[in-house]
This record gives structure tokens, C-alpha cells and sequence, in this order.
């Protein structure tokens, strides 16, 4: 065997090493992604469900502040005792908001609000963790995307470098040297590029 030929075996067997080392190391960080994607839309699906919790809540919560503001406005048309029971049991929120719109004087105002339930007062909590669990989960979910594509960037990675090894260990095998000599070039450079972006990729 010359020394060209063994410079050749030399030259295939750092390319395949470095290759495979690489190969195996985006195979991981494929794996690691992976199951950050699902840990990211299961979390995603469990906080859609918590808000959606959340929304039947705040939704209930406002049916019973209508309902119990129609028997007030119902008793107080009627001069009823009934009337002050009930406005001393309204929750918080409709108390503030019945206080801004009563403020508004609607009796006599043609430009107050309709009802308090359309007051920047009335605030039902409920519905503003609703919406803020909503918003969690949909960046949850883009997480979740983001690490999907990630982790098919890696397995292209894997890909590049597989091609590699293949024409390390196919060029060394030309008895034709300037073709095994191509060989090996476009294996370096395959190596260099993929390397070069993979320097790029996000580690997990």
C-alpha cells in the first residue's frame, strides 16, 4: 500500500470518527427536543383546559351577578324591602360596578351605560385568568412547534452526516485516485458545512 493510499485511509477514517460523533450527537439533542415538544403541548393542552375552566366560571359567576341585579332592580321598582337584602349581597365586583353606574345617574342620563355589566368596573377575575391562561397555553403550543422543528433540523443533521461517513468509506475504495480524492472532498465539505450550521442549532 503507497503512502497515497494510506493518507486516503487516514483522510476516511477522521472524516467517518468525526462523522459518527456528530451523528450521534444530533441524534440526541433530536431526542431531547423531541420531548421537549410534548412536554410543551401537553403543558399547552392542560392550561387550554384550566382556562376553559376558568371561562365556564366566570361565565356562571356573571349569570348569577345578572340574575340577582334583575331581582334587585325588580325589588326596588316595587319599593321593596327586598331591595336592600339583596344589594347587601352582591359580590364585590357588582357592587363597584353598580356604584360607578348608579354614579353615571342612568335614570336621568340618555349617555350613561345600559347596565353595570357593561362598566369598565365590572371585572369578574375569573375571566381575566381565562384569558391569560389562554394566551400561556398558545405560547405553550409555539414552544412546542418550535421544538418539533428543531428537532427535525437535528435528524437532518443526522442525515449530512450519514452521507459523509458514506463517501469517506466509499472514496477510499477507488482505485481511480482523483476520483477517491473527490470523493473525499465533497465528504469534507458536507462535514464543514453541516458542521458549521449545527454550531447554529439551539442545544438542549
Amino acid at each position: 500500500m503507497d503512502r497515497t493510499n494510506r493518507r486516503l485511509e487516514l483522510w476516511a477514517v477522521v472524516l467517518i470518527s468525526v462523522a459518527s460523533v456528530l451523528s450521534a450527537w444530533c441524534a440526541y439533542q433530536s431526542a431531547r427536543w423531541g420531548n421537549a415538544q410534548a412536554q410543551m403541548y401537553a403543558r399547552a393542552n392542560a392550561t387550554r383546559v384550566e382556562s376553559l375552566r376558568q371561562s365556564g366560571l366566570a361565565n356562571r359567576q356573571t349569570m348569577v351577578d345578572i340574575n340577582l341585579f334583575v331581582a334587585y332592580e325588580s325589588a326596588l321598582a316595587q319599593r321593596s324591602t327586598l331591595a336592600n337584602f339583596l344589594s347587601q349581597r352582591f359580590p364585590e365586583r357588582l357592587k363597584i360596578a353598580v356604584r360607578a353606574w348608579l354614579d353615571q345617574k342612568p335614570m336621568s342620563n340618555v349617555r350613561a351605560p345600559s347596565s353595570p355589566f357593561v362598566m369598565p368596573a365590572y371585572h369578574v377575575a375569573a375571566e381575566s385568568r381565562a384569558e391569560a391562561l389562554e394566551n400561556d397555553a398558545a405560547g405553550y403550543f409555539q414552544e412546542g412547534v418550535s421544538a418539533n422543528e428543531t428537532a427535525d433540523r437535528y435528524v437532518l443533521m443526522t442525515v449530512l452526516f450519514a452521507s459523509v461517513s458514506f463517501l469517506a468509506g466509499v472514496g477510499s475504495k477507488f482505485e481511480v485516485r482523483s476520483v477517491a480524492t473527490t470523493a473525499m472532498l465533497l465528504g469534507s465539505a458536507v462535514l464543514l458545512v453541516a458542521g458549521a450550521i449545527l454550531i447554529s442549532y439551539p442545544i438542549r
